[in-house]
C-alpha cells in the first residue's frame, strides 16, 4: 500500500499500523481503567446512599415529632392563659377571685388538675411576692411539723419577722400577705377566707 507522497514497504508499514493498533490498545485500556475505577468510586459512594438516606429520614421524623410537641405546647400555654392561668418558670398558676377556707382552696386547685401553691426557691417567692395579694399557699402544719401539700417538709421558707407564731390559736395554714418585703409568709387559722393561688406544673 502507498499513501501519496511516501513511499513504505511491506515490513514498515506493518510497524507502522502495529505500533498505532498498539497505541490504541493501550488508550483504549486506559479508559477502561478510568471508567473501572469510577465505576468502583460510584459504586462505594451508592453503598452509603442507604445509611444516608435512613439517617436523612430519621432526622426528619425526630424534627416532625418536635414540631407537634411544640405546637402541642403552644396551644397549651394558649389554652391556659384564655382560662386565667400565668405561666413562670416551668409552672402555670391560677390566682383565685373569691375567697375561701384553706380546705376548700385546696379542693378547688385539685378540680383544676393542680394543687395549692408550693414554693422552691427564691425565684419562685420573689414572683409570688410581686403579685401584692393576699392568699394560701399549700403549707400546713400537721403533728406540729410545718408541711407543703405534696408531703414533704419545710426545710426553708420566707417568714415574716416573728412569725410562725399561733397569735389567735391554731394557725395551722401558711398564707403570703401583701409587704414591703419579700419575707412575706404568715400562719393563720385555716377556717379564715382568703384568695389562693393553684399551681399546676408543666410536663
Amino acid at each position: 500500500m502507498e499513501i501519496p507522497g511516501i513511499h513504505l514497504t511491506g515490513h514498515v508499514w506493518y510497524r507502522v499500523v502495529t505500533g498505532t493498533l498498539g497505541m490504541l490498545c493501550v488508550l483504549l485500556l486506559t479508559v477502561v481503567i478510568v471508567l473501572s475505577v469510577e465505576r468502583l468510586h460510584l459504586n462505594s459512594t451508592c453503598s452509603n446512599c442507604p445509611s444516608e438516606r435512613d439517617l436523612l429520614q430519621t432526622n426528619l421524623k425526630t424534627l416532625q415529632k418536635e414540631n407537634t410537641e411544640v405546637k402541642s405546647q403552644i396551644s397549651d400555654l394558649e389554652r391556659h392563659m384564655q382560662d386565667g392561668w400565668i405561666f413562670f418558670a416551668s409552672s402555670f398558676y391560677y390566682l383565685s377571685t373569691e375567697v375561701r377556707s384553706w380546705d376548700v382552696a385546696r379542693k378547688d386547685c385539685q378540680n383544676r388538675g393542680a394543687d395549692l401553691v408550693i414554693i422552691n426557691n427564691r425565684d419562685e417567692q420573689d414572683f409570688l411576692f410581686r403579685m401584692q395579694k393576699e392568699f394560701w399557699i399549700g403549707l400546713i402544719k400537721k403533728d406540729g411539723l410545718w408541711k407543703w401539700v405534696d408531703g414533704t417538709a419545710l426545710t426553708d421558707g420566707f417568714w415574716d419577722d416573728g412569725q410562725p407564731n399561733n397569735y389567735v390559736g391554731e394557725e395551722d395554714c401558711a398564707e403570703i400577705r401583701e409587704s414591703d418585703y419579700i419575707n412575706n409568709w404568715n400562719d393563720d387559722l385555716c377556717s379564715r377566707l382568703e384568695l389562693w393561688l393553684c399551681e399546676k406544673i408543666r410536663l
